[in-house]
């Protein structure tokens, strides 16, 4: 009897399907708590391959930045390219208050990359008490952009 034979291509694909089904299966315990309390590698894996099948490989990554001085706890990096065909907007929100339980999550800041533009927006009325905007000019060369067609990433970020 004659083994079966997969062309290259679909064993890669069988193999990525492989690793994100583990990356999924081992992330459920996280993804259904409120609050993860550390960052899941396989999961940032996972959903750096459906950032990149739905904006492209080109435009998208994400990536676990280990710890170190600027980010003591480490982070999740995501990358998009100025360039992105499709719009990303990128919102951060004030979760409901239990003493003033009048707006439900409400977005105050969203980061929008569209048609070669950059625009950070906010909601003066959505914003949590004190909450200042500034933007901040320092050097990003650490958090080296992660999509295929830069440079090879930083050794610290694997």
């Amino acid at each position: 009897m004659k083994a079966l034979r997969f062309p290259s291509r679909a064993r890669s694909l069988r193999i990525g399907s492989l690793t994100l089904g583990m990356a999924f299966a081992g992330g459920w315990a996280s993804a259904s708590a409120p609050f993860a309390a550390r960052i899941n590698t396989g999961l940032v894996n996972a959903f750096s391959s459906v950032g990149q099948n739905l904006l492209g490989e080109a435009v998208f990554d994400a990536v676990t930045v280990p710890p170190n001085p600027t980010l003591p706890q480490g982070a999740v990096q995501l990358d998009v390219a100025l360039d992105a065909q499709i719009p990303v907007a990128m919102g951060v929100f004030v979760p409901p208050n239990p003493t003033q339980p009048v707006d439900p999550c409400r977005k105050f800041v969203q980061l929008e990359v569209q048609d070669g533009n950059v625009v950070v927006a906010v909601d003066p009325d959505a914003a949590p008490e004190g909450f200042s905007t500034a933007v901040e000019f320092k050097s990003l060369a650490a958090f080296a952009a992660r999509v295929d067609r830069c440079a090879a990433p930083l050794p610290t970020q694997d």
